[in-house]
């Protein structure tokens, strides 16, 4: 097998051609994950609910920042869950609370 060309640096000229599947997967990943959406769609709502319901913008955005408060918190907490009960156990909880927001709410 005929080894691949290296740049200057050291790295091979192919990096790109032989990882752009992983790097695909960690953007569509970062984009729509559960953390980046609300946060980077909240700008845009500011303006129509201040002027439909007539709430401040710290009103708007104060559920954002508890949001990402309580995310920053339970992580570690989830970090641990994940080594005592394994990848299984984490999952299976994931799996059940998927379809929550989902529901049709009457």
């Amino acid at each position: 097998m005929k080894a691949l060309p290296q740049t200057a640096s050291g790295s091979s000229d192919r990096e790109f051609a032989n990882g752009w599947k992983v790097l695909l997967a960690g953007m569509l990943g970062v984009t729509c994950g559960a953390s980046p959406i609300p946060f980077n769609l909240i700008g845009f709502t500011v303006e129509p609910l201040s002027a439909e319901f007539g709430w401040s913008r710290t009103e708007i955005i104060l559920p954002a920042t508890i949001y990402g408060l309580i995310a920053s918190l339970m992580a570690p907490v989830f970090g641990w869950l994940q080594i005592v009960t394994g990848c299984a156990g984490l999952h299976s909880v994931r799996c059940l609370r998927l379809p929550w927001p989902f529901r049709r709410w009457r």
